[in-house]
């Protein structure tokens, strides 16, 4: 082999592993935020589903009225509603306009 195809070799292998070595370090960080992610929804779900085991006790009590029931569904969701605004994501959506608005649940 010549020199130059040797020389040009080597460059390549060099842009190869400065790509690969990139390419992992993304990797590694998009598990990272996977695995936040994934922790912080599965203790929403977890906090979510026990919130609705214990609404569903106290919205059915005997003797409660029509409008203590809704009063009592009404304070569940807002509770949901305040919770997931807390931990949801950060939404940014493009209105019909085309411009970028930032959204929050």
């Amino acid at each position: 082999m010549s020199r130059e195809v040797k020389s040009l070799h080597k460059s390549e292998i060099q842009q190869l592993n400065e790509r690969y070595d990139s390419l992992k370090d993304t990797k590694e960080r998009s598990a990272e935020r996977y695995k936040a992610d994934y922790k912080k929804w599965r203790d929403f779900r977890d906090w979510l589903f026990a919130a609705d085991d214990e609404h569903h006790k106290h919205r059915n009590e005997k003797g409660i009225s029509k409008e203590e029931r809704k009063k009592r569904d009404v304070t569940a969701v807002m509770r949901k509603r305040r919770k997931i605004v807390e931990i949801g994501p950060d939404l940014g959506l493009e209105d019909v306009t085309g411009m970028s608005t930032s959204w929050r649940l």
